[in-house]
């Protein structure tokens, strides 16, 4: 079902509304529903670095973490190249959060 101040306000356990439960009662914990949103796109920015990560890709996530209110755990900025063999040059890719994470395989 829908995911709405009812579902956010509620004291029960039981959600069965389409976010999963990840907002279920969220304006009875500390931060409300600002920090279960907050709460659930750090486990998405996360997710798809690791995911980044595990394929041997350097992504920047500053700018999404810097939007959403996130803690930047960025160092440096990260720029994915690749080498043209003949020009020995190096060309910035533009890679993107949600294209990585759309092409990641279903679990």
């Amino acid at each position: 079902g829908r995911c709405d101040g009812k579902s956010h306000d509620a004291n029960g356990s039981v959600c069965k509304c389409m976010c999963g439960g990840k907002y279920h009662g969220s304006n009875n914990k500390p931060g409300g529903i600002e920090q279960a949103v907050k709460d659930h796109w750090e486990e998405v920015v996360s997710e798809a670095e690791k995911k980044a990560e595990a394929e041997g890709l350097e992504l920047d996530t500053s700018g999404i973490r810097k939007l959403i209110g996130l803690e930047d755990k960025t160092e440096k900025k990260s720029e994915i190249g690749s080498i043209d063999n003949n020009h020995k040059d190096t060309t910035p890719l533009q890679g993107s959060l949600f294209t990585l994470l759309e092409s990641a395989p279903d679990e």
